[in-house]
């Protein structure tokens, strides 16, 4: 009798891991809901009013991105290719090809991987040369001593570029399996100053101004998190036919909407009032070229929307975070739950969570929905990709989302 061993098991259990996904400005966005029935709100009138500035864009340069035979930003960009995929990229270029079919799944996926993060890549290089490359909106207004302003002029849009940018294909060449172009991001990162004529105080204020504040909201982010690149395609660029890197870019009316419903300000620039009242010529914005990709550095600012009628405040916001990995790109992952943490009523008037799965970003499924911060007992979940969509009392912040994640 063998004493001591235990049988193996035919099946041994997958023992589920946590992984804990903080939020941030970066991986996720946060938009207001609200209710349309509600009337709208009519701010007292303002003691004074500012006259209106004038903002000025001026096309700048980004060091690493110029190329002097191009007028846009350029940056190289290289794809592995698979060789069943060789004619159809060969056909792109106007070369001769037999048996010409759709790109595969892999060759999508290392397009994805090769464009969409350099257009990430020099949003942040921009951001952090203090450059604009995407909408915002930017107004002003008179600090008193005490923190509170007032005399805020009606915020309004900025637009340096209006959607995300072709990504025009130049100088490629296909060496065996390796195709290496030097590719033009069409959007011109931007200086943007800050002019306003005199303007005089009141005398019952001019004891008690402090600053003239300029702020802005967030630069608004042209892409929608799942862009897919598919294939190389001809379009015309000021009059001229270019190959570009062809993705589904989010319509202009679509960005500028997002842009205009955003009220989350912050101060990029202010001046002594007084200074201010005297008129001011070109202020270069943001002050002291703070790094704009830093953009929670910067002070807090509500001013009710401006002057004039508001829109009523949010009751509800909604979240939906970037898609998620778990930082296994290329593993399909069983999720067994999802949790939100962070501050948020519970029960029934609570947060409302809903998973949702894709294998390439293209195509999104709801896999579940719960109220409250908790989705458990999945069991059917397999997929490489995963999104998170919280709706939240307005008030709410959510620090992160917790997944119990199974290797399938």
């Amino acid at each position: 009798m063998r004493i001591g061993l235990r049988p193996t098991p035919i099946f041994a259990a997958k023992m589920p891991t946590t992984i804990r996904i903080p939020l941030t400005g970066k991986n996720s966005t946060v938009t207001p809901y609200y209710n349309p029935d509600a009337p709208p709100v009519v701010p007292d009138a303002p003691p004074f009013t500012l006259p209106e500035a004038r903002l000025t864009l001026s096309p700048a340069i980004i060091g690493e991105y110029n190329y002097s035979r191009y007028a846009f930003p350029a940056t190289e960009i290289s794809v592995n290719i698979p060789d069943d995929d060789l004619e159809a990229v060969r056909a792109w270029f106007g070369q001769t090809a037999t048996g010409v079919t759709a790109p595969g799944t892999t060759l999508v996926k290392r397009m994805t991987e090769a464009v969409i993060p350099e257009i990430r890549q020099f949003y942040t290089e921009a951001a952090r040369a203090s450059l604009f490359t995407r909408s915002f909106r930017l107004g002003y207004a008179i600090r008193l001593d005490d923190g509170t302003h007032v005399a805020a002029a009606a915020p309004r849009l900025v637009t340096p570029n209006a959607r995300a940018p072709l990504m025009a294909v130049r100088e490629p060449v296909l060496s065996g399996n390796t195709l290496r172009t030097l590719t033009e991001i069409m959007n011109m990162p931007m200086e943007l100053t800050f002019s306003i004529p005199a303007f005089e105080i009141p005398a019952d204020y001019a004891s008690r101004v402090s600053a003239l504040d300029i702020y802005a909201t967030r630069q608004c982010d042209t892409l929608a998190g799942d862009e897919t690149v598919k294939a190389i395609r001809t379009y015309s660029i000021y009059g001229e036919n270019v190959p570009c890197w062809h993705y589904s870019r989010l319509a202009e009316d679509l960005v500028r909407e997002a842009a205009e419903a955003d009220n989350a300000f912050r101060i990029i620039g202010s001046l002594p009032a007084k200074e201010a009242a005297a008129g001011i010529n070109a202020l270069r914005l943001p002050s002291n070229f703070k790094n704009l990709d830093n953009w929670d550095n910067y002070p807090a600012i509500d001013v009710g929307g401006g002057s004039g009628v508001t829109s009523p405040e949010s009751s509800h916001i909604r979240i939906l975070t970037a898609p998620l990995d778990l930082g296994m790109p290329d593993t399909f992952k069983r999720i067994r739950g999802v949790t939100a943490r962070g501050i948020f009523p519970r029960g029934a008037e609570g947060i409302r969570v809903t998973l949702l799965r894709s294998h390439h970003r293209d195509v999104w499924i709801p896999v579940a929905t719960a109220t409250g911060a908790h989705i458990r007992l999945l069991r059917a979940v397999r997929s490489r990709w995963y999104q998170v969509e919280i709706t939240a009392p307005r008030g709410s912040v959510v620090d992160a989302i917790v997944f119990e994640v199974v290797k399938a």
